[in-house]
């Protein structure tokens, strides 16, 4: 039987909420530097909700008793397989959902810092070019890369399509083989999204960047977290 194992997001739930408090005074609400952490913490949020929803017995769910069109035993093996793959999907998306996020309010804050930027420069490029800019530690661009490659591969069924890369991390290596699934931890992909946390505080809280005047989320018209959150 295939045993799920959820991503803990505790600890980066947390995270969002501690840094994000410690911004609420140097930027406006709906300013990229500050939102990042709300929206980040939102969609750990809602990972926890989805996680809670898959522990119904989805044998008793309605669903089941009506004509799904699959002929098939409802039994045990057939709950804990929907119940995994459900999982899979889930982690897949809170990623890309972060990364999303993450990518949209770099993007914003490129769009005005750095020299003759495009918005069809690749992200990496644009992240290496703002640690440089903002004189931050390179380590940041290992980090930036393991948090891309992972990105591109569940773009790829969970395959990683580029060159064969190993880089370390805080005494991690990961490995990407070229054309090959890649196999992330759990724990190793909890530890880059808190490591991606900290950057950004480093990242906002650089001078350049911390002394640019206010920066909206491209998409601030339409949402308000704030009452969520």
């Amino acid at each position: 039987m295939k045993k799920i194992k959820a991503i803990d997001v505790k600890d980066l739930v947390n995270k969002c909420f501690e840094l994000g408090e410690q911004l609420k005074e140097d930027f406006e609400e709906n300013d990229v530097r500050y939102l990042f952490y709300q929206m980040c913490g939102s969609e750990c949020l809602t990972y926890i909700a989805l996680l809670k929803a898959i522990e119904i017995k989805l044998q008793e769910v309605e669903f089941w008793k009506g004509d799904i069109g699959v002929k098939t035993e409802i039994d045990e093996k057939f709950i804990s397989d929907r119940q995994y793959e459900i999982h899979q999907s889930y982690r897949t998306a809170f990623y890309l959902a972060t990364m999303i996020n993450y990518e949209t309010c770099i993007r914003a804050i490129a769009e005005k810092l750095v020299t003759n930027y495009v918005f069809t420069n690749s992200i990496k490029d644009v992240c290496e070019q703002l640690i440089h800019s903002c004189s931050l530690d390179s380590k940041y661009e290992k980090l930036n890369s393991i948090l891309h490659n992972i990105r591109n591969a569940m773009h790829n069924g969970w395959i990683h399509r580029h060159n064969d890369k190993l880089i370390t991390f805080n005494n991690i290596t990961f490995d990407f083989k070229k054309d090959k699934p890649i196999a992330i931890k759990n724990e190793d992909l909890e530890m880059v999204l808190i490591q991606l946390l900290i950057f950004w505080k480093e990242l906002v809280q650089s001078v350049k960047v911390k002394e640019m005047n206010y920066i909206e989320h491209p998409n601030c018209p339409f949402f308000n977290l704030n009452d969520n959150i």
